[in-house]
């Protein structure tokens, strides 16, 4: 409440959905679905099985990554922002598999974050499934990237 308070339009959040799971609910009822912003660290079991972590991505919650999804686009959460924790940090692009099954199984905009290492990690993305993305990293790896990506015709 006291963010929202101080102006904040929207929060993210990740643990405090696991720990209290209607929380959704509450944001929600008191100040709309545009409110909530479903934090979600995964990591990859196999090629087609991924967990949700929790705190910074130091828990495990044992919930299956694209049933939570579903889950969080059906209670009413505004946006989604998924981080792959193995590709997060590394500069080697974004898990688009990944990306690409979230896209497909819900019905709110998915912000993909912390994996761009150059703007072709972001050109392919955007061509593939998505409208919005955190590229904070390749900003500071290459400080013409929105020249780039206007001439990759992304922008």
């Amino acid at each position: 409440k006291n963010i929202m308070r101080r102006g904040a339009d929207r929060v993210a959040i990740n643990t405090a959905l696991f720990e209290t799971p209607t929380l959704i609910n509450q944001i929600r009822d008191t100040y709309g679905t545009q409110a909530i912003v479903a934090s979600i660290q995964a990591k990859k079991r196999d090629p087609h099985n991924y967990e949700c972590l929790t705190n910074a991505g130091r828990e495990k919650t044992g919930r299956e990554l694209f049933q939570w999804v579903e889950e969080l686009s059906t209670r009413g959460v505004g946006e989604i922002i998924v981080t792959s924790v193995d590709q997060d940090g590394t500069a080697r692009g974004f898990d688009e598999t990944m990306i690409q099954e979230i896209v497909q199984r819900c019905d709110v905009p998915v912000i993909a974050a912390g994996d761009a290492g150059n703007v072709d990690h972001i050109s392919q993305l955007i061509k593939t499934a998505m409208k919005k993305m955190d590229t904070c990293q390749v900003w500071n790896l290459e400080p013409n990237t929105p020249y780039l990506l206007k001439a990759a015709e992304v922008i």
